[in-house]
């Protein structure tokens, strides 16, 4: 159980193990609905959610396509959108478009109502993935374009960016969603070293705490702090 809203005395949850979207209602302590969101292809997964008015957004880490529930009908819709070719990890709306990143040095912009996709990939120099499996001669990879691990763990709007945070990359990047330029806030005390990676509890960077209108937090693995 990963993603959930409350809507009156309703909570809509998403359980990316069991592939669902349940119901529950709050003042009867009952479920009142449980409803697919894979219904032909049982070897996918969901790893993010998103709600937006009516409609819960589900992305697949296996095939670059969108999975949407209609709250009110109870129906599901699959939006494939093929210009995308990566395994996806984060989705995020700016109350225009669609902000998605997954595997690959990139990030997607998509449209639903003009199906359109923009893709950004002018990343600042020096960023890179940190080698957690101290597998590669450099610590801090700058020069491959796709990973094995998701490049953000999470995305989401606040003020006029879209944030990106990262999972083992060096950097968390903020857009502008105007000009749709990638920017950088570099953190000192988030520089990895070999022996962070030999004393770290998970094999990645932040987890994602809070957001709070125009603050957010988030907890350094590294520092045990919130950022």
């Amino acid at each position: 159980m990963y993603d959930f809203w409350r809507v009156d005395n309703l909570l809509y949850i998403v359980s990316n193990g069991l592939k669902k979207i349940i119901i529950l209602d709050m003042e009867k302590e009952e479920i009142v609905g449980d409803y697919h969101i894979v219904t032909d292809n049982y070897n996918d997964k969901i790893v993010k959610s998103i709600k937006v008015g009516k409609y819960i957004y589900s992305i697949s880490a296996i095939i670059p396509q969108v999975y949407k529930f209609d709250c009110e009908k109870k129906r599901i819709i699959i939006i494939d959108i093929p210009e995308i070719d990566d395994k996806l990890q984060t989705i995020s709306f700016d109350g225009d478009n669609f902000w998605l990143s997954g595997h690959c040095k990139k990030i997607y912009i998509w449209n639903e109502m003009s199906d359109e996709v923009k893709i950004l990939d002018d990343f600042p120099i020096g960023f890179g993935i940190y080698d957690f499996n101290n597998n590669q001669n450099e610590l801090l990879d700058c020069k491959s374009k796709q990973y094995n691990s998701p490049a953000f763990i999470t995305s989401f709007f606040a003020g006029r960016y879209m944030w990106f945070i990262p999972f083992r990359t060096n950097k968390i990047l903020y857009v502008d969603k105007g000009t749709l330029e990638i920017n950088t806030y570099y953190i000192e005390d988030e520089i990895r070293t070999t022996q962070d990676f030999k004393v770290a509890v998970l094999d990645h960077m932040y987890l994602f705490e809070y957001i709070d209108d125009r603050y957010f937090g988030i907890y350094s693995l590294k520092t045990e702090k919130i950022v």
